[in-house]
């Protein structure tokens, strides 16, 4: 990269050409690359650089009319790309730290736990043969609702929707269905006396 012209950045932000000169990387790629292939210390320094700066007056420059310029300064795109690698070395420091928090926590041990030790048969005693654990006996629920007029235990329903065949067999043989209705009683018919 260039060396970047400190007349052409605030006064505030002059101590960032020197970071930006060696991460300011234009391309995604080769500053990711960059990145991966720093040390430690490197990477700290990194995620230092900007503590000393106040937010006001880098986003002030970040922000301001240069950032509507069509062909912007070398110097703005330098520091722009040193704000994107130093986001990434955060992040890269956090995942390194965590790494190395979980092998501390897991040394010497597996993941899944301490590993069991069998126990070895003794020579006098025959070894038994385990079957396998029965499953468990389903129990049944404990209705906790109550009726209101009572106070006793609601039963409780089988709420698996009935199949509708089901449904129109209850509805044939229901008691109310096949009571019988009686007929209408027709009128008498007038009997009309003979005549002599």
């Amino acid at each position: 990269m260039p060396k970047l012209d400190p007349n052409k950045v605030p006064v505030g932000l002059r101590q960032l050409l020197p970071m930006a000169e060696r991460w300011g990387i234009g391309d995604d790629f080769d500053r990711e690359r960059a990145l991966s292939g720093a040390s430690r210390l490197e990477l700290e320094e990194l995620a230092q650089c900007l503590d000393d700066i106040s937010d006001e007056e880098l986003c002030g420059w970040l922000a301001g009319p240069e950032s509507y310029n069509e062909k912007p300064l070398e110097e703005y795109l330098a520091v722009t790309n040193l704000m994107m690698a130093f986001y990434s070395a955060k992040h890269k420091q956090r995942r390194r730290e965590l790494k190395q928090r979980l092998t501390a926590n897991f040394a010497g041990r597996s993941p899944m736990g301490p590993p069991r030790s069998a126990p070895s048969p003794s020579p006098t005693t025959p070894t038994a043969t385990r079957s396998p654990p029965s499953p468990p006996a389903p129990t049944a629920r404990a209705s906790t609702c109550t009726t209101r007029r009572t106070g006793s235990p609601a039963p409780t329903r089988d709420r698996r929707r009935r199949p509708r065949r089901a449904i129109r067999k209850a509805r044939r043989q229901s008691p109310q269905r096949n009571r019988l209705i009686p007929a209408r009683s027709r009128p008498a018919r007038r009997v009309l006396p003979e005549r002599a």
